[in-house]
């Protein structure tokens, strides 16, 4: 049975950059999608969610180095899966990587930033949140807010992808005490 299953949710958590994370005990499939809210704070490489193994096959979202959302399955880099739009810190993201056996494609907001032909095998680790866990060590840790993040174990299609996604950027301000 396809489903999602759920990482994280509510009213979100900051991840710091430094040491934050949280490990799941979901393994990424020949076919899934990574779904999450998040607003990034800095940019320089760092990993939303995902994984790699000991054989240095990946499945992982992040923010690449000059700020776009990026991505890594199989044997493709953040360098070959990476989207056009440059992401704006303290603004509210709706980021999705979505993969069967031949078909990679990244979301930024319901529009398609990248699609392309998936190559190599898929990660056999365990998926961490707020960074990727390198065969059980966690690496590259984002500096974000990340309000919910969910893993699904199929491919969505752009017609779902945009049931869960308003299709805009949501500015995003802090106002308290």
């Amino acid at each position: 049975q396809n489903f999602p299953d759920m990482l994280s949710g509510g009213p979100g958590y900051w991840f710091d950059g430094v040491n934050d994370y949280v490990t799941t005990t979901l393994i990424p499939d020949t076919n899934g999608t990574f779904e999450i809210f998040f607003s990034p704070t800095t940019f320089l490489n760092k990993r939303l969610m995902g994984s790699y193994d000991a054989s240095i096959n990946k499945a992982f979202m992040s923010i690449n180095g000059t700020g776009k959302l990026s991505g890594g399955i199989g044997s493709q880099t953040l360098t070959t899966i990476v989207g056009t739009t440059t992401l704006i810190s303290g603004t509210v993201y709706h980021g999705v990587l979505s993969w069967d056996a031949s078909l990679v494609d990244l979301y930024l907001n319901a529009q398609n930033e990248y699609s392309g032909a998936m190559a190599g095998s898929i990660s056999t680790a365990v998926i961490n949140i707020g960074c990727a866990n390198g065969n059980g060590t966690p690496f590259d840790f984002i500096n974000s807010d990340i309000f919910f993040a969910r893993y699904w174990n199929l491919k969505l299609t752009a017609a779902e992808v945009k049931a869960f996604s308003n299709g805009a950027a949501i500015p995003y301000k802090y106002i308290g005490a």
